[in-house]
């Protein structure tokens, strides 16, 4: 049991790590830059799906696909600091077992 709250504290403070990072990127002025070609990327990718509804199916599910990369993209700098806040509650609560 011991060993095991080791390897997940381990792992948590891996993400924290993570989320953290990725957070300061959403948050600096080259992360603000790229949030906002995201979104211009994302509505772009829409327009396209909505115009090839009448193209065949290879091209409406390269489409889609490519929308969902950009908004996967999107979700994970956009989430970041909240993922980070949760991992570092479930780190914390893990120390607190340990004790």
């Amino acid at each position: 049991a011991e060993r095991r709250l080791a390897t997940e504290n381990l792992l948590l403070k891996e993400e924290l790590g993570r989320y953290k990072g990725l957070a300061s990127l959403a948050e600096s002025e080259g992360g603000k830059v790229l949030l906002t070609a995201l979104r211009k990327q994302i509505a772009q990718d829409v327009e396209t799906i909505v115009s090839a509804l009448k193209a065949p199916d290879v091209e409406i599910r390269s489409a889609i696909a490519k929308l969902s990369a950009n908004l996967s993209v999107y979700r994970t700098l956009t989430n970041a600091k909240e993922n980070a806040t949760i991992t570092e509650e479930e780190l914390n609560a893990l120390l607190s077992r340990e004790d």
